[in-house]
Order: structure tokens, then C-alpha cells, then sequence
């Protein structure tokens, strides 16, 4: 089978130089062109073009420069709403061209976490501790490191976009706080089902998620999860920690409980690569997902 080309428009950045390690890792992928101003090689040597670069400035770029590009083009997230919303497994009904866009690293945490109970959910209420995004209006502080903020703005966000990958459920996102020097997002998830499910079978539909580990029971800090990946890139990104699931093993409810820790910048890296395979070689995409984690080393 031939490899899948990928070109990088803002392969200079991190994201695009994460992506370019990652890649190298697979067998059926290669990243063929990689520039930072626009070119059209992007065009004539790949089947997929991963775009890294910044909106609204970038449009205009966009729009003249792969009008003609028959295969997929990858936007991130800062376009939207620009292009389908794509957060792999599940993929945005309707609109039409070639112009997709990722979702953001919350995303890519978030939606393996729901996927596994889409079918009997009714609600998803979920709450969000992620790390500070915003440029620091002068030198750090003491008062400004021990601060936290408040994104009503990622909240609404967030909880539109669920809706949209999500039909027929209701999300409620009950807040996105963000405070400065985390390596993991902590999401706490709260499902509402149609039916009773028992402990046992929540914990299997997670540990048989691509992308996500139940850590053991006893693992209750994202500080060993730290010094373990500081040692190894083999560990999945998406770590559910057992003590928090509910209901608990051998009993059932029609509510489920979890918290999770999301390394979000292996996440949203790794989402780009189902994406690809998904949309290029129509792949299942929760096989595309297992051999993105086989490519990591997450799974054998």
C-alpha cells in the first residue's frame, strides 16, 4: 500500500514539528512537504494537507491557494467555524468540500471518554481544569501563578461543539477553568443514561477506548503519571483513574462518574493522524484510532 503524503503548511510550529515526529513513528504516512509561507508543491505532492496557520489572516491564503487541491485539507481549531468538525472517532453530519477542522485538545480528550456511551446517553455534564492559554500582561507573579480564570467563552464553545458531534444528547458544561503549569487537563465527566449499566461494563467500554488507560486503583494524582511519561512516550494520553468511576464494580446505575487526566498536547497531535487516515484511506475510525496507538506504542 502506498504511503499517505502529507504536506505541513506551519510545519515550524509546535503543533506541525509534533506532528512531523509523530508521523515518522507510522509506516503508512509520510510528510513529504513542510513549509511555512504557502507553496504550491503542497499541492502536487500530497493527498492531505495539515494547516497550522493562523485565522482570519490565513482565509484568504486558504481559499486562493487550494481552491483546486483535490484531497484533504486539515484546518485547526483556531478556524473555526470554518470547515466539518472533526474529532476522531466521530465526525460532524453534513457540509460538503474537503476543508475539515480539528478539534481543539479538550476535544480530542473528551469525545474517546463519551464515544464508548453514545448510544445510551442522554446527557453528557462535564466540567474542565485545563492549563492557562492566555500571554501574561507583564512579568509572573506570585498572585498571578496561584490564580485561576474563568473561559466562559471555551465553555459555550465546548459545549456546542459536543452538540454537534453528539445529536440527540444534551451537554452541559458546567465550567472551563484554566490555571497556569499543568502538563494534564482534568476532565470530570457525568453521564445521564436511558438504561442501567453496571460498574464492571463501564470500566470495560473505557479500558477498550483507543487513545485512553484506566489507571490502577491507588492511582489518584497526575504526579506519577508525570514521572512515568517523563521515562516513556508509550503511555496513551487519556488516563481515566479506576477510584473515580462510578457506579461502582458490581453495582449499576443509570449515572456514570469518572475523572480523567488528559495530556493535551500528545492528544491533539495524535487526532490529526486518525483524521488523515479516516478521511483519505475511509478508514474505520476506531481502527484508525488502534493504529495510531499501535504507531505510539500504546498498545502492541
Amino acid at each position: 500500500m502506498e504511503k499517505i503524503r502529507i504536506g505541513i503548511r506551519g510545519f515550524a510550529g509546535l503543533l506541525g514539528s509534533r506532528i512531523v515526529a509523530a508521523v515518522q513513528r507510522t509506516k503508512d504516512m509520510s510528510v513529504e512537504v513542510g513549509v511555512v509561507v504557502p507553496d504550491r508543491t503542497l499541492e502536487t505532492h500530497c493527498d492531505a494537507i495539515i494547516d497550522d496557520c493562523a485565522y482570519p489572516a490565513a482565509r484568504e491564503v486558504v481559499d486562493k491557494h487550494y481552491r483546486g487541491f483535490p484531497g484533504v485539507i486539515l484546518l485547526q481549531d483556531g478556524a473555526a467555524p470554518e470547515g466539518r468538525l472533526i474529532a476522531p472517532p466521530c465526525i460532524a453530519k453534513g457540509g460538503a468540500g474537503n476543508r475539515y477542522r480539528m478539534g481543539d485538545c479538550i476535544m480530542a480528550g473528551l469525545v474517546p471518554l463519551l464515544y464508548p456511551f453514545r448510544d445510551d446517553a442522554k446527557k453528557f455534564r462535564i466540567h474542565l481544569l485545563t492549563q492557562f492559554d492566555g500571554k501574561e500582561p507583564d512579568y509572573l507573579i506570585t498572585e498571578r501563578a496561584h490564580a485561576f480564570y474563568l473561559r466562559e467563552d471555551l465553555r459555550r464553545k465546548v459545549t456546542g461543539d459536543i452538540g454537534s458531534l453528539f445529536k440527540g444528547q444534551d451537554a452541559d458544561v458546567a465550567a472551563v477553568v484554566q490555571i497556569p503549569s499543568l502538563l494534564h487537563y482534568e476532565l470530570t465527566v457525568q453521564i445521564e443514561l436511558d438504561q442501567w449499566i453496571e460498574g464492571g461494563e463501564v470500566r470495560r467500554r473505557l479500558a477498550e477506548m483507543p487513545r485512553v488507560r484506566v489507571a490502577p486503583s491507588g492511582i489518584v494524582s497526575t504526579y506519577g503519571i508525570n514521572l512515568a511519561m517523563s521515562f516513556s512516550n508509550n503511555i496513551p494520553p487519556i488516563i481515566v483513574f479506576k477510584d473515580s468511576i462510578e457506579p461502582w464494580f458490581g453495582r449499576a446505575a443509570q449515572k456514570i462518574r469518572f475523572v480523567a487526566a488528559l495530556c493535551y498536547s500528545t492528544a491533539a497531535v495524535l487526532s490529526n493522524l486518525d483524521a488523515i487516515r479516516m478521511l483519505v484511506q475511509d478508514m474505520d475510525p476506531i481502527e484508525a484510532m488502534r493504529q495510531t496507538d499501535r504507531d505510539m506504542g500504546f498498545i502492541p
